[in-house]
């Protein structure tokens, strides 16, 4: 339904304070994270606008946010109980005088290293709080989650609406 799908991106542009010029580039990241993730374009449109405040105050941007939503909703993770975590996260971050992105890069570490599973959930929940810090524990731990790598330009994604549209063409594919 193209209007509802220009309603959603719409909603995602003013949520995240962009303007018409950037809704091109919006839709190729909505569609590519769809795309890798499974996920609907309306629903993550409707989850970036749900939690742009709180996704714009952890410091992500809307492409990060909807990279990061994706992973969330692919990994099986409630986005309430992730959203939840993170601001905890964010909390416990700035509390220890670090950004949320070293806090993550620190717990991501922790969960690569040779710790026990006792110590890395330990961690998690000495990040996330003891609400979320074992879904993200278990999440990660079964690789179904990675709080690493998020692009932060939408320039990576240009075009994937137009690649998808033209692949689409030829009735083999």
């Amino acid at each position: 339904d193209v209007s509802t799908s220009i309603d959603n991106v719409s909603s995602v542009l003013n949520a995240f304070g962009m303007d018409a010029s950037q809704a091109g580039g919006m839709l190729d990241v909505l569609n590519s994270v769809g795309q890798s993730t499974g996920l609907s374009m309306d629903t993550l449109s409707t989850d970036l606008s749900q939690n742009a405040a709180q996704l714009k105050a952890m410091g992500f941007n809307a492409t990060q946010s909807a990279q990061f939503l994706g992973n969330v909703e692919m990994s099986g993770l409630d986005v309430g109980t992730a959203m939840a975590a993170m601001k905890k996260a964010m909390n416990n971050a700035t509390k220890d005088g670090k950004t949320l992105d070293q806090a993550l890069g620190d717990f991501s570490t922790t969960m690569k290293s040779n710790k026990s599973d006792t110590e890395k959930l330990q961690a998690a929940y000495d990040l996330f709080g003891s609400k979320g810090g074992a879904a993200i524990f278990n999440a990660m731990q079964t690789g179904k989650l990675s709080l690493d790598g998020f692009s932060s330009d939408m320039s990576s994604f240009k075009g994937n609406v137009e690649t998808t549209f033209n692949d689409t063409l030829d009735p083999i594919d």
